[in-house]
């Protein structure tokens, strides 16, 4: 559910994520994104935040990227935990990968392929089409498990 973030939100930044997740440490700057780990104040799970900033006139566009994240459960895509919006940011609060870049595992590029193209031909089973597939967007997790993120430019 995306979570609103009303008058208890101050105009310059999503407080009601704040209020309930800690931020650990700033991560990586996108294109449109800031990405930083932070933490669940009550379950002490550690997770990625995407910070989107985003013009009144472009809160769709923003916006199909959550939607698009809430109805894709696969084992090889990022999954979406929780959200987060207000008037000028998007929060997506996602599972975190802190394994290896896909670019630094290539020993283990036939098991890493096989999760691409299972990943791809649940998304293509779905009617998505992942317009920005390379390396930057394939994270692998603890337990070597290739995870596709990044769903900011996708057909739908």
């Amino acid at each position: 559910e995306l979570n609103q973030c009303g008058p208890c939100c101050k105009q310059n930044g999503p407080s009601l994520f704040l209020f309930i997740f800690i931020l650990l440490i700033f991560s990586l700057r996108g294109r449109f994104s800031v990405i930083t780990l932070c933490r669940d104040s009550e379950t002490s799970q550690v997770f990625a935040a995407k910070i989107t900033p985003y013009q009144a006139e472009q809160r769709q566009l923003v916006l199909r990227e959550y939607q698009l994240l809430k109805r894709l459960h696969h084992p090889h895509l990022v999954q979406l935990h929780t959200a987060y919006i207000t008037s000028r940011y998007l929060v997506l609060v996602e599972e975190l990968c802190p394994g290896k870049e896909l670019l630094y595992s290539l020993s283990a590029r036939y098991k890493l392929l096989v999760q691409i193209l299972s990943a791809v031909d649940y998304l293509h089973s779905r009617r998505v089409i992942h317009l920005d597939l390379k390396s930057d967007n394939m994270l692998v997790d603890d337990g070597n498990h290739l995870k596709i993120a990044d769903f900011a430019d996708p057909i739908p």
